[in-house]
């Protein structure tokens, strides 16, 4: 499994308020660990918790405002995705 078989999406990226994502559904459901981590530009934690769907939302209201990266991780294979919100 590699970066791009993962197949993340993030949309609308900037957004004032939400963000929806999304992974490839059969590579997901394939996988047998799947977890989100997100950090702050200065490499602080604000979340950390298994995925239990291929989609979900990350808000305004629980990260707060500013550029986040978001790491995937699917078995053994990572992709990050730098996020704005507003």
């Amino acid at each position: 499994l590699d970066e791009g078989a993962i197949g993340l999406e993030a949309y609308p990226n900037p957004s004032t308020s939400e963000i929806s994502m999304e992974v490839k559904s059969d590579v997901f459901h394939a996988s047998k660990t799947a977890t989100i981590q997100v950090f702050t530009v200065t490499g602080e934690e604000v979340l950390n918790q298994p995925l239990l769907n291929n989609s979900w939302k990350l808000t305004k209201d629980q990260l707060g405002s500013g550029i986040f990266m978001c790491r995937i991780t699917l078995d053994h294979t990572s992709v990050v995705k730098k996020l704005i919100l507003h």
